[in-house]
């Protein structure tokens, strides 16, 4: 798993877009600017608990600094994936707090939780979960124009540029079903990398990949 800080300008095409854009890039840089003041981690879990039909996680804190880059380890069926889901907000604890840039996740409500998981927090899957109905440069693109907040042509550039760095660039046409699963998983980290994320979560990323790929993804992600 790997945190790290980065800018995010946005583009607009109207007074009316150019004035929320305006807001968004001072709220970033107010919240980087107090993680600055106060060495505020862009992560932070605190006391975590989970339940099912027993107790899995059992009170786990963790602080993440930015720039960081962490591996959670474990034996199989430890909890490492329900840990990692809850740092991102995919799920939620059963008790404790788990805190974004200072901002608590925990009680968020689930369209603001999206929201943030969209813009600023990407997440690879242990196995990819990508769109039968969309080749694989459209999946990786998708993110980028459900966020709405670049122009068309640059969202595709990016696409096209993450695909460059993973080498599966002659494959943007390809249907899901068409490619080997290493090659899914290059995809499936193209599409966490879409939005320049501030945060970039990883389950078992480089499983599906053999050693040299595998260094090749982590450096891309750190």
């Amino acid at each position: 798993m790997t945190a790290q800080s980065r800018s995010n300008g946005v583009p607009s095409s109207s007074n009316s877009t150019n004035s929320n854009d305006s807001t968004k890039q001072i709220a970033n840089n107010h919240a980087k600017d107090l993680r600055k003041e106060t060495a505020m981690p862009i992560l932070e879990a605190i006391d975590i608990t989970k339940d099912y039909d027993s107790r899995v996680l059992h009170g786990l804190n963790v602080t993440i600094e930015a720039g960081s880059f962490v591996a959670i380890m474990g034996p199989s069926g430890s909890g490492k994936t329900t840990f990692l889901h809850i740092l991102s907000g995919l799920d939620r604890p059963t008790g404790g707090t788990v805190k974004a840039d200072g901002e608590e996740l925990t009680g968020m409500k689930e369209k603001d939780l999206a929201a943030l998981r969209l813009r600023r927090l990407g997440f690879v899957f242990q196995n990819p979960h990508l769109l039968r109905t969309l080749c694989l440069l459209d999946n990786i693109a998708l993110p980028g124009f459900l966020a709405g907040d670049k122009p068309r042509e640059e969202i595709m550039a990016r696409a096209r540029g993450l695909m460059a760095s993973m080498g599966i660039s002659e494959l943007e046409s390809s249907d899901v079903a068409e490619v080997s699963g290493g090659q899914l998983q290059r995809a499936s980290i193209c599409r966490a990398l879409i939005n320049d994320p501030e945060i970039v979560i990883g389950d078992e990323p480089t499983g599906a990949l053999n050693s040299a790929s595998a260094a090749q993804v982590l450096d891309i992600m750190g």
